[in-house]
Formats: structure tokens, sequence, C-alpha cells
């Protein structure tokens, strides 16, 4: 306890008093995760406002001896970001980092900081007709140094590859609180070795980043989402490589709703209704057509569910049971 009240004291000192979290109730939303599965038990939260202040949180641990767990924006569904329940662990999070701090369009990169919310950064990026080409359900939420730690996928990895292909270069905090500045912004750079790679999906267990260059993409003019019942898996490939042939690297999108349980969820929230004809919906409602009946009483169930005209958001991946959604940009 006399070693923890020294620590407590030294992270006081290092960011501010307000910064350091240990009453139960502060403590609790970063202690557990999104799902509610995990519960953890720190001895204090710390939220340092710069990298200056979280190389020397890691200093100090280190010196007490202390172990850290990183957190972004605690939208992880693995347990990876909850502090165990010893009550011997500093959870450091980086949501006051926050700074997007320059956007050059021309050489299309952003470097932004690690507790920067993943939408946050797009609508910067589209203020300059520029996409941050990650997608994912958390982006309102979910950082850019979670989605670095952890190589985030999200939709679009067909066509612009997992969070690893978009990271040109990073800001390092290193276990013994040695600031690595990595933050290039060269596309083409085959200058020595490419170490970002090791801290990319890592999880913070070598190091905590703490900012990153990203590349950007031209923001799209058009784009095309279509949803379309299909039989089988069998169906859902054949159509996944007629889509590759005909669409190419525009495709930027291809996910699979399962028959089944995503159709029985729905259909046990609703009340029983007359069956209606399924139907097929682009993404622009300029065309609504009747689907042909297919599979068994699930497929029928589904087409139930997706009868109707009621229209949906453009360009969004809810979809019905039993079918695929296909995005092209």
């Amino acid at each position: 306890m006399a070693e923890q009240g020294a620590l407590l004291d030294q992270l006081r000192t290092i960011c501010n008093p307000a910064a350091v979290l240990t009453a139960p109730g502060d403590i609790e939303p970063y202690a557990v995760d999104w799902k509610r599965s995990f519960v953890g038990s720190p001895f204090c939260v710390v939220r340092p406002g710069n990298t200056g202040e979280v190389a020397k949180v890691v200093a100090a641990c280190r010196k007490h001896g202390t172990s850290i767990v990183p957190q972004g924006g605690n939208t992880g569904l693995a347990g990876g970001a909850t502090p165990d329940a010893s009550s011997s662990q500093v959870l450091l999070s980086l949501n006051r980092l926050t700074r997007i701090r320059s956007l050059d369009p021309i050489g299309m990169t952003v470097e932004v900081e690690a507790g920067a919310i993943l939408q946050s950064v797009k609508e910067e990026a589209a203020k300059k007709e520029r996409l941050l080409p990650v997608s994912l359900a958390a982006e309102g939420s979910a950082t850019i140094g979670g989605i670095v730690s952890t190589n985030a996928g999200g939709v679009n990895v067909l066509r612009h590859g997992m969070t690893r292909a978009l990271v040109l270069g990073l800001e390092v905090v290193l276990a013994d609180g040695t600031i690595v500045n990595g933050l290039r912004h060269l596309r083409k750079d085959n200058a020595g070795y490419d170490w970002k790679q090791l801290f990319i999906g890592a999880e913070g267990t070598l190091g905590i980043v703490t900012a990153a260059v990203l590349r950007l993409v031209p923001a799209p003019r058009h784009s095309v989402t279509a949803l379309l019942s299909v039989a089988d898996v069998e169906t859902a490939i054949a159509l996944y490589a007629k889509a590759q042939s005909e669409i190419g690297d525009a495709l930027s999108a291809f996910e699979l709703i399962s028959g089944d349980l995503d159709c029985a969820r729905r259909e046990a929230r609703r009340p029983e209704k007359s069956d209606r004809r399924g139907r097929v919906v682009s993404a622009d409602r300029s065309r609504v057509q009747p689907d042909r009946p297919r599979g068994g009483d699930a497929g029928a169930a589904c087409r139930r569910f997706r009868g109707g005209t009621r229209p949906r958001r453009r360009g969004s991946r809810e979809s019905p049971a039993g079918a695929i959604a296909v995005g092209a940009a």
C-alpha cells in the first residue's frame, strides 16, 4: 500500500490530480469491457494529456514495478483493455490525446493522436475530399490508438486492407518510458527496418502507441450498395467471384449475413404478420424488385421479415438474415 501511495503521488505530479482517478465510481467505466463480460479492478486510472506525460507515467510505473493496462475507446470484445481483479494495476487511458496534428490532402496523409475518435478523423478528412478507409460498427467511439494496436479490419478490407496497410508512421512509448518518433509521412520509404509493424496488432504489449500517420484515399464520388438474397453459402461465394470479375478493385465490401440466427432474433421481436414477398433493395432506393422464393422454412421466415417497402438508410450494413450486402465505390 505504501508503494501504491508513493506511485499515486508521483502520477498526480506528472499529470494533475484531476487526471488520476481512484474513486470506485470514477474507475468503474474503465474497468468493464463493452460487453460487460470482463470486470477488473485497477488501483487507479491515469489520463495523461500528451505523449510526454505518457512517457513519464510509464517510467514511474516501471520504477515502482507496477504493470500497466493501456486503453483507448474500450470498444474491444476480447477483454484486452480490461485490467485484472488484483487491484494492483494502473489503467492508462489515452482518451485525452485527441488532436489531429496535421492533415495533408495533397500527400493524402493524416497525423493523429491515439485518443482521437475514428469518426471524428473521417469527418475531418471528408472536409478535404479525402477518406480514411476504415469502417467499423464502433467508429463513433473506437480510437485510433486502439485500431492500430489491434490491427482492426472492418468492412473495407477487400479494397484497402487491414489497418496495418494504412499506417505510414508511429509514435510509441516503450516500456522504459522512451519515446520513439517514427512519424514518417512518406509513402515510398525504404529506409531501414520497418519497425512500426512490430507495434501494429501488438495490443500495447511492446509499447504504447501515442500517435500515428495514416494513409488517406480520395473520397469516392459515387457509391452503390446492393442487398441480395441467396440460397446458400456456395451461391454467395459464386456471387463474390462474379463481383470480383465484373467490379474489380472498385469492390469495397462484401458481407454474408447468416440466415438462421439473425433472422430468428428479429422474428422473435416482431408480431406475426401475413406473408409478403421478399425483395432486392438497391442503396439509392431507385429500384425495388421482387425476389424469387428460395430456401425452406428459415428462408420463408426471412422473406417475411424482409418484405414491404420500408426504406433503408443509404449505405447501411444492417440487412436481413440470409442475405448478401455488397458495396462498391
